[in-house]
Parts: C-alpha cells; structure tokens; sequence
C-alpha cells in the first residue's frame, strides 16, 4: 500500500515524500520513530507499514499480529501529536468489520458484532488505532487523524504466496501457475 501511495504521490509531482523502508526506521521502536519525526518534521503522515498476512499467518503467529501493530500505530500517533503532524492517515482493514456485516458494509457496522477469528488479532489491533485516531480528534476538537478502511489491497510487491498471502492475492498466484502449467 506505501509503494502504491507514493507513486501516486510522485506522480502527482509532490515533493519530499519520504518513505523509509524498515532497515531503516524500524517503527516498532518508540525511540527510533520519535528520533525520524524531530529529524524530519513531516506535516503529513500516511502509515502503511504494518505486520500483514493471510488466514494462516495470522493463525500461525496472533501474537505478532496484535502486538506489532499495536506498538506501530501507539509509536506513529504518539510521534505525530508530538511533533504536531498537520494530518496522519491510519489505514484499517475489512477485517475489522464483524463476521456477519449486512452487505453493503457501512462505517456504522464497526464495534457491532463478533469479528471473523482468524484474523482477530489485526482485526483487533487495526479497530484500537482506529479508535485512538477518533478519539485524539474528539478529545482535542481536531481533525489531525484520519482513518481509512481500503476495501482488498494487492498489486506490485504484495505477498502472493499461496501459503500466506491474502485470499485475492493467493488466487491471483494460483491462477498465474495454473497457466504457465497448462
């Protein structure tokens, strides 16, 4: 999603878009975030970045899935009210809305019902950031978080393997090596 965003971006002709990459920012680490936003003082923050993965992912390591992304948003929005970031985009994720959401699903569904099991854990963690950007903005009568639920996300440097990919992107995978094997 961050590759995506930024080649928007840039296509768009803005300028100093920054995107470090984890080797470089390692956003699970509260020292190391606080550090890039006094050195880089950004006025818009979009996060990305995120423990992401599929049914068996998430199955095999709930854990990371909460945790992680826990301390990546706790690190991002904590930076971001420091630093006084103009505006910071949260991305969410469809698995946040409950098991059985009447379809279309509407905003006014979250928090409404049980949430599908095997992706609770970033289900869970994506409604607590969700949650802290909403109530920073009611609490403080601003508008500085936005948070956004993109619908399937897939394309260049996704995860397409079968094993742990996403539904979308393990089918797209499937169907390319059904092809090149007859």
């Amino acid at each position: 999603m961050g590759a995506a965003v930024a080649r928007l971006f840039i296509a768009q002709q803005f300028m100093n878009i920054l995107t470090p990459t984890s080797s470089e920012l390692d956003i699970c680490c509260a020292l190391a975030v606080e550090k890039y936003f006094a050195a880089t003082k950004p006025d818009v923050v979009i996060l990305a970045a995120g423990k992401v993965g599929g049914i068996n992912a998430n199955l095999a390591s709930p854990f990371d899935f909460l945790h992680k992304n826990l301390q990546m948003q706790l690190n991002v929005v904590n930076a971001s009210v420091k630093y006084a970031v103009t505006k910071t985009v949260l991305l969410g994720s469809s698995c946040m809305y409950p098991k059985n959401s009447p379809q279309p699903m509407g905003v006014e569904q979250l928090f409404c019902g049980k949430l599908e099991e095997t992706s609770l854990p970033y289900a869970i963690s994506k409604l607590a950031g969700l949650y802290l950007g909403l109530t920073y903005n009611s609490q403080h009568n601003k508008n500085n978080f936005l948070c956004v639920i993109p619908n399937s996300v897939y394309g260049p440097h996704d995860n397409f393997d079968p094993g742990s990919a996403h539904v979308l992107a393990a089918l797209i995978s499937k169907f390319h090596q059904a092809k090149i094997s007859n």
